[in-house]
């Protein structure tokens, strides 16, 4: 599920083209067979990956479940002392603003790795041959909705026992000539 990824492997892409998604079942099969066989030459590990989109009004979710290095542990069994063989899965996941023109991606890996990602997305999905390489920094940020007072809305539960948010300090680091 979309909403239940962690924060700490989202690598964000903030300058992509503007353009309309390729998800048609042959395209999406084209881009699984890319990335399984893009880890199996580059890291040894099986080349099967299937992939599933979840199509949301603002951002297009792809959801790709790649097939890890398998491994095999030992185990109880009622004969005694077995190993059994274990192909684990390891999620990647792309989220795409058109709009925007964003590309986020949820994967545990090497930067040069995560570029690749983004460059095998942009020529299978997005039908670009030459992803620009993202913008060097600590991201960019929307903070529009700070500058009134009641532009950012907090939703939470009443049993979590928070009654109110503030922003206690807010930094702006002005580039000059941008």
């Amino acid at each position: 599920d979309a909403d239940a990824l962690g924060t700490t492997a989202w690598h964000k892409h903030p300058k992509v083209p503007k353009v309309e998604p390729r998800t048609d079942p042959k395209n999406l099969a084209a881009f699984g067979a890319a990335l399984g066989n893009y880890f199996h030459t580059m890291e040894g590990r099986g080349n099967r990956c299937q992939t599933r989109i979840c199509d949301r009004p603002e951002r297009l979710h792809l959801f790709c479940f790649l097939e890890a290095a398998p491994y095999a542990l030992p185990e109880w069994q009622p004969e005694g002392l077995r190993r059994r063989p274990h192909k684990p899965v390891q999620p990647l996941t792309y989220m795409y603003c058109q709009q925007d023109g964003e590309l986020d991606v949820y994967f545990k890996g090497k930067p040069g790795v995560i570029w690749d990602l983004m460059a095998l997305f942009a020529q299978h999905i997005l039908g670009q041959r030459k992803l620009e390489p993202p913008p060097k920094g600590r991201g960019t940020y929307r903070l529009d909705a700070f500058k009134h007072r009641n532009g950012v809305q907090y939703v939470f539960s009443p049993e979590s026992g928070i009654s109110t948010v503030g922003v206690r300090k807010l930094r702006l680091t002005p580039r000059l000539g941008a």
